[in-house]
């Protein structure tokens, strides 16, 4: 049995959802995550969240960047380069996918644009 604060917190969370039966059960749930990510949109954001968009925003400074298109831009970072879309908000690196927060790429591109790019998390 796996016993950690995640655990303890995510199933206080769920409490009221866990009595129903599965269906109604995962609808549930999958309603509270839609409206926590609509929290996290409106400005909302966690503390790691803002940890890590530090941390991207602080190493985006070593990237040159070309534009290369009505909405993209070529992100040059040393021998790599990555394809940035700010209207489709991806990277080629994929971490904004994995995280909804701009990767450092990301920032380094909306910056470039004169755009927020916490404004342009996902």
């Amino acid at each position: 049995m796996v016993d950690d604060n995640f655990t303890e917190s995510f199933n206080k969370w769920i409490l009221e959802a866990r009595q129903k039966h599965i269906i109604k059960m995962l609808e549930e749930i999958k309603v509270k995550i839609m409206k926590k990510n609509v929290q996290i949109r409106k400005g909302n954001i966690s503390l790691y969240a803002m940890e890590l968009y530090s941390y991207y925003k602080a190493i985006d400074a070593e990237y040159e960047v070309d534009f290369n298109g009505e909405f993209g831009y070529e992100v040059i970072e040393g021998t790599n380069k990555n394809m940035v879309n700010y209207e489709l908000k991806r990277c080629t690196c994929r971490a904004c996918d994995l995280t909804g927060i701009p990767c450092s790429h990301a920032i380094k591109a909306l910056l470039h644009k004169k755009l927020d790019p916490l404004s342009e998390a996902h």
